[in-house]
């Protein structure tokens, strides 16, 4: 997986999260 990628879905997760 791409390190782009990767961030995008972590900012989603962090998003669902908070």
């Amino acid at each position: 997986f791409d390190d782009s990628v990767t961030v995008e879905l972590n900012q989603k997760a962090s998003i669902n999260i908070y």
